[in-house]
């Protein structure tokens, strides 16, 4: 201890002499330091901490192989979401969540109007994922099919921000670009979608998607499935190769290409997820 507080001191009287090689130092330790817990806090997101879903090692996250550029080359349309999720075999469970998703909704009623981020989901999002409600609960099918009743899940740090964690907020209506919506619950404190499908997305509502809205807008949906139990990846891989070259989509819109076409299979780990690349693709 006696040569540990010499040499302390010691440091302290030549860095005091030269302020400037201090000053530098000082601030190339800062930005090392800084740049390491970056890294290693979007490693930990992405690849070390447990995903909070349950059952995570059953998601297998369905992308499109290469082929196609911009975001619709990671997405697919409602008729090839319903097709698959109707013909396969491998999974329990087949969701989805509008990729296009950002500033779009207006919280009214609250003061002046102010932007959120919302983000539109199948009614079997949170289900397949295995994420319950820390309020509430998750959609009907009422409230997902067209001129069904307007309803909204909350984010839980916007429900603390917004409404200071007020319990009594699920079953009352508030105003989502000027119209009354209904708060059907609020999702616990471990999801975050931003951690999970989009590092750095702040997302404050999950609104029920109208599949049959969307149905002519093209290429529009990121899929997420879960396996059955006791179905391997091999399994599911075999059961796309097989499944893909007999899917027709029936394209309303032949512009859009000359419909799906079986492509390369890949599998890699990403956020969490397995992603299989692909089980068809545009």
């Amino acid at each position: 201890m006696d040569i540990l507080v010499q040499d302390l001191r010691y440091t302290f009287r030549t860095l005091g002499r030269d302020r400037g090689f201090t000053l530098i130092a000082v601030l190339i330790l800062a930005l090392g330091i800084g740049a390491n817990v970056a890294v290693f806090s979007v490693v930990n997101t992405l690849w070390l901490r447990p995903l909070p879903l349950h059952d995570p090692q059953q998601l297998v996250w369905i992308a499109p192989a290469e082929g196609r550029s911009g975001l619709s080359s990671l997405t697919y349309s409602v008729d090839a979401y319903q097709e698959f999720q109707n013909q396969n075999r491998s999974f329990q469970d087949v969701t989805a969540y509008f990729a296009f998703f950002g500033d779009d909704y207006k919280l009214t009623g609250y003061g002046e109007p102010r932007p959120l981020s919302g983000i539109n989901v199948a009614g079997n999002f949170f289900p397949a994922l295995g994420v319950v409600p820390l309020l509430g609960r998750s959609f009907t099918p009422d409230e997902c099919r067209k001129n069904g009743r307007p309803a909204v899940l909350l984010a839980y740090a916007f429900w603390q921000r917004q409404f200071a964690a007020d319990p009594g907020i699920v079953g009352r209506a508030i105003g989502l670009n000027g119209q009354p919506v209904t708060v059907v619950g609020v999702l616990p404190p471990t999801f975050d979608f931003g951690s999970i499908f989009s590092p750095g997305t702040k997302v404050d509502v999950y609104v029920p998607a109208n599949l049959e809205e969307m149905r002519d807008w093209g290429n529009t949906l990121s899929l997420i499935g879960r396996l059955k139990a006791g179905v391997s990846m091999a399994q599911a891989q075999a059961e796309a190769d097989t499944l893909a070259p007999r899917l027709h989509f029936n394209l309303k819109h032949p512009e859009w290409g000359g419909g799906y076409t079986r492509l390369s299979y890949t599998l890699s780990l990403a956020s969490g997820c397995i992603t299989v690349n692909s089980f068809f693709s545009y």
